[in-house]
Order: structure tokens, then C-alpha cells, then sequence
């Protein structure tokens, strides 16, 4: 059963035991239909009131919930052991795997935090890990329920990129979309499918590219009328849109991925500028293609 057929049937279920009112529930069916995502990532994009949710979800699933940073009390950043360097409790490529992270270590337990209320806990990685850190290795597993907002957060605590380095694109994804690193492997070096497929919405994918190429993101400011600057057939196939001329001449092309070094050098060439992304989505991109094409009535 694929991942968009689980959380279906994970709505239904939702709804089912009253945790979420039929009309709710409708919302968030049409806003994953509309926009993609996991159903975690749009439970906390639609629902009238994430905090409460969570907190039910929570409930649901017997795990605690932490409504804010003070309830976490600790946030341990690594693991002390003779002779040899401090290492996290949990290391970052496991927490983005599993979208945990290390709360603490209780004696023989590893407390756990997540914005996922029904993580599994039998993750193979996960128990080895808990034996790893734990005294005797007779470790035990448990987990508290945060809300996105707030893993998201503690991420960048917890794995400064100074430190730990700066995660790679598809562990953007898996943070910010709410979708476990381990599920998103195969799209590697075909990430575009994410969106096409609806696992990652094209909001959350332009977001995680601008942050990746160090772009900015486009904020939707209303584009210059340009003259000629790059042929229209250019802009089509790799979906692009000449937006404005910025204070040093500069042309502002918007794009949903990343530009080759010869496609910006051809671009720098037939534009006769200098040239420079922002990110948005391949949506907004061919709304504005559309709309300057000669056939679009202007009102």
C-alpha cells in the first residue's frame, strides 16, 4: 500500500473516532487532492486548530504531548563515552530517517521526541541505537508528541549546520513536509516526482530548493513589463519567467529547479544580462507564461 493510500485510510479513521468533524475532515481531503503532502503535513496545513489535534492525537496514541519548549525540560545534544568525541544521542541522519529526535536518556530508556504521533517504535535503526547509548544494552524506546513547528526548530538546535552540516535536499524535504527520510530514498536524483505523485506539496518543495541553492524564494510581487529578453520557447520548455530587471540590470528569472551552468550562460547570452532565480513553483510559472501569452485576454 503506497504512502497517499495509507493516509486515506488514516483520515477515514480520524474521522471515525471523532477527531475530526466531518467538514473538517472534507477540508483536508480537497487541500491534499489540491496541493499534495502527507496527511501529517496537511493535518497541520488545514486543521482549525493544530494544537489541540496534535494534542489528541497524542492522546490517542497513549504518548505524552508537549505543548511547548519549557514542558521538554532537556534536550540532550550528545553522548558522552571515554576517549572519543561527543556524538548525539541520536544522529541526524536517524532522526531525519524517522522524524525523531533525542529528548534525554533515562537510565535504560531512550526518550524520544516526534511530531509524528504514531512513529513506530520497532524501527530495526531506532532499537539499535537505544542498546547503543544505553548502560547495560538492555535498552527500552518511548516517545513524546511536538508539534511540527516546534521539531522543525530543534532540528536546527539540536544539528547546527555549523556542526553537523548542512542537510542535503531531500532531508530538507523530509523536515519540512513532514515525510520520513526513509520514504523519500528512491526519488534521489528524480525529486520532481515528489510533487507530481502529491507526497510533497509544490509550496513545500519551493521553499526546501530555495533554501538548498540559497535562492530566494518569489514573493509574489507584481512582474515588469520587459522587452525581448529570452525566447519564448526557451522559457516554456524549462519552465521559466522573465520577472524584472532589479537595481543593477540584473534579470530576475523565476524557476522550480535548479538552472544548469549552461542553461545560465545561454540565458546571460540571449538576454544580454547578467542573470539571477528566485524559486517558486512550476503553478505560478505557467499561470504568468499564460498570461503573456498573445492569446490571453488582459482586462
Amino acid at each position: 500500500m503506497n504512502t497517499w493510500e495509507r493516509s486515506s485510510d488514516l483520515l477515514d479513521s480520524l474521522w471515525q473516532d471523532g477527531l475530526l468533524s466531518q467538514d473538517d475532515a472534507a477540508l483536508i481531503q480537497d487541500t491534499r487532492a489540491t496541493f499534495g503532502g502527507s496527511l501529517l503535513r496537511v493535518l497541520e496545513r488545514a486543521a482549525p486548530n493544530v494544537t489541540s489535534l496534535w494534542s489528541r492525537l497524542a492522546a490517542q496514541n497513549a504518548r505524552p504531548f508537549l505543548k511547548t519548549f519549557s514542558d521538554i525540560e532537556t534536550l540532550e545534544e550528545a553522548c558522552l563515552q571515554p576517549y572519543q568525541a561527543p556524538r548525539p544521542l541520536l544522529p541526524r541522519d536517524l532522526a531525519v530517517q524517522t522524524l525523531t529526535l533525542a529528548q534525554r536518556r533515562e537510565g535504560e530508556t531512550l526518550c524520544l521526541l516526534s511530531p509524528d504521533p504514531f512513529v513506530i517504535l520497532t524501527h530495526l535503526d531506532l532499537r539499535n541505537r537505544a542498546d547503543e547509548v544505553s548502560p547495560t544494552s538492555r535498552s527500552a524506546l518511548r516517545c513524546a508528541v511536538i508539534l511540527p513547528a516546534m521539531y522543525r526548530t530543534l532540528m536546527t538546535l539540536t544539528y547546527p549546520s555549523a556542526l553537523a552540516g548542512e542537510l542535503s535536499f531531500l532531508d530538507r524535504l523530509a523536515v519540512q513536509a513532514l515525510v520520513p527520510r526513509s520514504e523519500l530514498a528512491s526519488y534521489d536524483g528524480r525529486e520532481q516526482r515528489l510533487t507530481e505523485q502529491l507526497l510533497v506539496s509544490e509550496d513545500d518543495y519551493a521553499l526546501c530548493l530555495s533554501q538548498h541553492l540559497g535562492l530566494p524564494l518569489f514573493d509574489h510581487r507584481e512582474s515588469q513589463p520587459l522587452a525581448a529578453s529570452v525566447p519564448e520557447h526557451l522559457l516554456h520548455e524549462h519552465g521559466l519567467y522573465p520577472h524584472h530587471l532589479n537595481d543593477t540590470c540584473t534579470l530576475v528569472l523565476l524557476s522550480a529547479q535548479a538552472v544548469s551552468r549552461e542553461l545560465n550562460t545561454k540565458l546571460q547570452r540571449l538576454s544580454g544580462h547578467d542573470v539571477t532565480y528566485h524559486i517558486t513553483t512550476p503553478t505560478v510559472i505557467r499561470s504568468l507564461l499564460m498570461k503573456r501569452s498573445p492569446g490571453h485576454a488582459h482586462h
